[in-house]
């Protein structure tokens, strides 16, 4: 029968609690890393100021625009000219395989393209 305060017992007790000590400081690193990540992540949504919101959607093809949703869109002899919002000057991004340029608040799409064309505007800067 083993003593309860024998040197064996004393040793694997002692080990058993280092082991538990090592495991507890590990995990808590963890949670640690996994707290600072995820606050990093906030902090970087917090500092975007630009947002995206869809502003509109042009199909054109074989010289006919085929569908418009906010937008007016008029042919032109070698371009297709689009208004955009004419109260301030904002930034704007296309999204298309065609190319298609904005000056100011006019989309110009080239007259022999045939893609849909997504504006989005990025409010916030």
């Amino acid at each position: 029968m083993a003593k309860f305060c024998s040197e064996k017992n004393t040793a694997f007790c002692c080990r058993i609690l280092i082991l538990l000590f090592i495991v507890c400081m590990l995990f808590s690193q963890v949670v640690l890393v996994w707290n600072y990540y995820f606050s990093l992540i906030i902090e970087m949504d917090l500092e975007s100021e630009a947002v995206p919101i869809l502003r509109s959607i042009v199909h054109y093809c074989n010289k006919t625009i085929q569908f418009k949703w906010n937008i007016d869109c008029y042919i032109n002899n070698s371009v297709v000219e689009c208004y955009l919002d004419q109260r301030r000057e904002k930034m704007y991004y296309i999204q298309s395989n065609a190319k298609a340029t904005i000056n100011g608040a006019l989309l110009e799409i080239p007259k022999m393209t045939c893609d849909k064309f997504i504006v989005w505007e990025l409010q916030g800067l």
